[in-house]
């Protein structure tokens, strides 16, 4: 069963941006920007970027990047495996964090961007459909 069975192209132009904050070190040779990233799964997306969620939701990324980047996603520091599939000019993976606080990292292992995301309990169940909350990361701040 697919969290997400709908159009992406849908879903990219109708999110939300979101405000990633990234720091370079002096010396360190320039990272690639991050590319278009596009989340489903939150109760709710807040500036920073925070999700809330709620306990045992899945969260499903599509990242434009070709079939062949090399995208990783880190869970406290440790490397999961979201199945990556290409679809739609993108890879997309999903992930079902043990718990709903905590903080996930994707990053390409060749470009060396990384898009940070923190996660939040949600306050209380919601009475809609889950994945109402979408977001949009496009490029360097």
């Amino acid at each position: 069963m697919s969290l997400w069975s709908g159009s992406w192209e849908h879903v990219r132009r109708s999110a939300l941006p979101l405000l990633t904050l990234f720091a370079c070190s002096a010396g360190e040779a320039p990272v690639a920007p991050v590319p278009e990233v596009v989340l489903v799964g939150c109760e709710a997306l807040l500036e920073g970027p925070i999700c809330l969620i709620e306990p045992g939701q899945a969260l499903t990324w599509w990242v434009l990047a070709p079939r062949e980047a090399r995208i990783e996603l880190e869970w406290e520091g440790v490397q999961r495996e979201p199945g990556w599939v290409f679809v739609e000019h993108g890879q997309r993976g999903t992930f079902t964090p043990e718990r709903p606080d905590g903080a996930l990292t994707l990053r390409d292992v060749e470009l060396g961007w990384r898009w940070r995301l923190a996660l939040r309990p949600a306050a209380a169940p919601s009475e809609g459909p889950r994945g109402r909350s979408l977001g949009v990361r496009r490029g360097a701040p």
